[in-house]
């Protein structure tokens, strides 16, 4: 367990799993997770500034955070600093990098999507929602963008064209949403206490899995067998992604944010308002 002193706003785990990212007021920290010490840490300007997204790229060299001073920062995780920054018209509430690292999606809160080419630093694509843009996740291949939006709905669209592929109701604001490791299967999650989990051939409903709060967080493990989900109430559960099965509960004292799994699979990382980022060993039978 790391003690970080301050909420967790959001949180990533390292790709090669010895690193842990948190973002919270006004400050990025990477840990060591075998000691549970600060690596390095970076502070953002603005008393009130939070940093809502954070990502590793699939390399594991660039970190990219997004937050309320309305930018995307791109974090050169040897150097420790950051390279470049990609400037919004509102909060930045959602980032993730494509499986190459060239591209990097941001979501917004002036309702907009949008696509980076980190080569050239050019927008290549750009998605309208109707409200607020809560989170972006690509696809394992890339081929596909999925957002959360304030308008009570998740999105899929194809990042070749713009086009919009499947539209996905909730009935309130869908706050986070997955793609599975092997890309068969989506999660959607939102306030009203339930994550939605799909296939991706036709979009169609598989099951959901409830909590007693609105959901805050959601995520699939790296061989696409377990879901995680954590709620308000500080909740976190983890659940056979193929049968909905309650396989084990972690409380965390005050809203739980943040879910990422280490990418062995053994362990997952949750964290939120209580301040402390939990390890917990999973259960060996993934049903």
């Amino acid at each position: 367990m790391i003690d970080t002193d301050h909420w967790v706003v959001s949180m990533a785990v390292h790709p090669d799993g010895r690193l842990l990212a948190t973002g919270a007021r006004r400050l990025v920290q990477v840990w060591d997770v075998a000691t549970g010490q600060v690596t390095w840490d970076r502070r953002l300007g603005g008393w009130s500034t939070m940093v809502n997204a954070i990502a590793f790229s699939g390399d594991g060299r660039k970190l990219a955070t997004g937050s309320t001073d309305n930018v995307a920062r791109v974090w050169d995780m040897a150097a420790g600093y950051s390279s470049f920054e990609l400037t919004h018209e509102h909060f930045v509430n959602a980032v993730d990098f494509d499986r190459s690292t060239r591209y990097l999606a941001t979501g917004s809160a002036d309702a907009m999507a949008s696509v980076w080419d980190l080569d050239t630093r050019c927008k290549v694509l750009s998605l309208r929602h109707a409200r607020a843009v809560r989170d972006v996740k690509f696809s394992p291949d890339g081929r596909l963008l999925l957002t959360a939006c304030e308008d009570r709905s998740a999105y899929v669209w194809d990042t070749s064209t713009g086009e919009q592929k499947a539209r996905i109701p909730h009935r309130e604001f869908v706050l986070r949403v997955a793609f599975s490791p092997d890309g068969r299967k989506i999660a959607t999650c939102n306030e009203d206490r339930t994550a939605q989990i799909r296939e991706t051939e036709t979009w169609t409903p598989l099951f959901q899995v409830e909590h007693h709060s609105g959901l805050r967080a959601v995520a699939f493990s790296p061989d696409s067998s377990l879901l995680a989900t954590g709620s308000e109430d500080g909740a976190v559960c983890v659940w056979g992604a193929d049968t909905g099965r309650s396989l084990l509960q972690i409380k965390h004292k005050r809203s739980a944010n943040a879910v990422a799994f280490y990418p062995d699979g053994r362990f997952l990382a949750s964290a939120g308002e209580d301040k402390l980022v939990h390890s917990t060993r999973l259960p060996a039978s993934r049903g």
